[in-house]
């Protein structure tokens, strides 16, 4: 596998070549495309940070990461604003396409390919760790919009090594895709307001 997007294959023969000569070789090749939306994490397999105002989130393009795995395919995706600047995150999750699996006992089960989407302020998602999770058992076939409590928000995605190669190597079709947006800016004032009796609010269109 190269380390770039060139490889030259060097063919030598101390007998040199003539017509008709048995000598040969031959070769198979692919491309495997490594760009990624957000920033790469380094010493990570797939892990990336976002901190754009806004953009798009799939899962990885370059397949060779589900080749033969010596463990799990974890890849974790970090959205975070500028706490001074906005204050939360929409994030449209669009669909997910994970390959159909025996085990559904549960969505973050290590034997069924799965994605979570985490917010710690989330208390009234069902997931554990306050999540959403989507699985080859509950795929999310229409898009669902999550706006984060907070200036972060993750997503993760997971795929079990014993079928990662049959399921997804070689497999040009996105996994999962997202999009995301920073809300509520400075100017707005705070995110919570406790209110300690009835009254009134009223929104000013800016």
């Amino acid at each position: 596998i190269s380390t770039g997007p060139n490889l030259i294959i060097n063919f030598v023969s101390e007998i040199g070549s003539y017509s008709g000569s048995p000598l040969y070789y031959w070769a198979v090749f692919d491309f495997h495309e490594t760009q990624t939306e957000g920033n790469k994490v380094e010493g990570t397999l797939c892990d990336e940070t976002f901190t754009s105002n806004s953009g798009k989130i799939h899962s990885p393009k370059n397949s060779l990461i589900y080749l033969n795995p010596t463990e799990d395919v974890v890849c974790s995706y970090r959205i975070s604003t500028h706490a001074a600047k906005h204050n939360r995150i929409s994030l449209l999750l669009e669909f997910t396409r994970f390959n159909p699996t025996k085990d559904c006992s549960s969505c973050t089960s290590s034997s069924a390919d799965h994605l979570e989407v985490l917010d710690r302020g989330q208390e009234h998602l069902p997931g554990s760790k306050h999540s959403l999770c989507y699985s080859a058992c509950s795929n999310l076939n229409q898009s669902l919009e999550v706006i984060s409590t907070g200036p972060s928000l993750s997503i993760k995605m997971f795929i079990a090594k014993s079928t990662a190669m049959a399921n997804y190597f070689r497999n040009k079709t996105p996994i999962f895709q997202a999009r995301y947006t920073f809300l509520h800016p400075a100017v707005c004032g705070p995110t919570l307001i406790k209110a300690t009796s009835p009254g009134d609010m009223r929104l000013i269109v800016i």
